[in-house]
């Protein structure tokens, strides 16, 4: 048995974000691409397999990222996208990263430093390239939130602080891990079903893939990759709880306490967000929060001196006790300390 070949852009095997596939009718140049080739009957079975998997699920997400109308990223089109499988919640990797990040750099010098030093401790490059493109889609987009997280963590900030803030920025990063908390599992939460698993989310899936929401045609691997995916980011997050490996998973209200709130807060007004707006965001779901609920954080956030609150009727005011995020970070740092 000769070589098996398969023709596949060089980008799409490093994860490069618009990589793809290239149909057969389109030229395929030694300097774009490469030929990934393999003798079967040289290696054992299993690895054939883990090897043809792996270049699958490449060219799968390659495909879906690049099937795209407009070319744009999932976020941009509000179209959702399988970037979830490579990545997970990635909280230690996210620790390490702001830990080491650099106040006086910039992002591209930072990221450049932080792959030279492997400074997330990976045995691969590869690893790295899948992983710092996420974290810098999370939490490097904005000057102001690297800085201030990267304060949160070099002050020691407790994870039960830390965890719901990244978890929310995640969220917001994207649109899918976001619609799967706001659209299935809140509504679930609120009519008292407390249990999910992959066969519900992989059904979830398939229905927004028949309605046009995905980037691109997914196939029913990518769908159920995707979901497990989803089940695993949720439950390093807290969302979920349940071992590992099994199927079934327990929804749980994540725990958000008054100084991480009160940041979150922070970013939604910055946002646009203010008064009644604010109190009423649709943000607040990611938490399974409403109404009520989250008037009794204000106030809570108001007694721990971390803003100003007023309500009086439908009319309220909510004023900061600072105005960046890096200064915000400090304060929220002390009270948590």
């Amino acid at each position: 048995m000769g070589p098996t070949f398969i023709r596949v852009s060089r980008r799409a095997l490093e994860g490069g974000a618009g990589s793809r596939p290239r149909p057969a009718s389109e030229p395929l140049n030694r300097a774009s691409a490469i030929r990934v080739a393999f003798r079967p009957e040289l290696v054992p079975r299993a690895t054939v397999l883990s090897v043809r998997l792996r270049l699958y699920h490449v060219i799968q997400i390659a495909w879906s990222d690049w099937a795209m109308p407009g070319g744009g990223s999932a976020t941009s089109q509000k179209l959702y996208s399988s970037k979830v499988i490579k990545a997970g919640a990635l909280l230690g990797d996210t620790m390490l990263l702001l830990s080491a990040w650099d106040t006086t750099k910039s992002v591209e010098d930072n990221l450049s430093r932080i792959r030279g030093q492997n400074v997330l401790g990976k045995a691969s490059r590869s690893r790295v390239e899948d992983i710092l493109p996420v974290l810098k889609q999370r939490y490097l987009r904005e000057p102001q939130a690297v800085v201030a997280l990267s304060t949160l963590v070099r002050a020691g900030t407790s994870r039960e602080i830390l965890s719901p803030i990244l978890y929310f920025y995640t969220c917001r990063s994207d649109r899918l891990l976001h619609d799967a908390v706001t659209e299935l599992l809140e509504p679930k939460w609120l009519t008292g079903q407390r249990d999910i698993d992959t066969p519900e989310m992989e059904r979830v899936l398939g229905r927004w893939v028949e309605e046009g929401l995905m980037a691109g045609r997914w196939s029913s691997w990518t769908i159920r990759l995707t979901a497990r995916g989803l089940l695993s980011t949720l439950r390093d997050f807290g969302i979920l709880e349940g071992p590992a490996r099994t199927r079934t998973k327990r929804i749980r209200r994540p725990y958000l306490p008054p100084p991480a709130f009160a940041y979150i807060a922070l970013v939604l007004s910055q946002n646009g967000a203010v008064g009644r707006a604010l109190v009423e965001s649709p943000e607040w779901r990611l938490f399974f929060l409403h109404g009520q609920q989250v008037e009794r954080l204000f106030v809570e956030a108001h007694q721990q001196g971390l803003l100003h609150y007023q309500a009086a009727g439908s009319v309220c005011r909510i004023d900061f006790v600072t105005e960046t995020l890096e200064e915000y970070a400090n304060v929220v740092a002390a009270r948590a300390n």
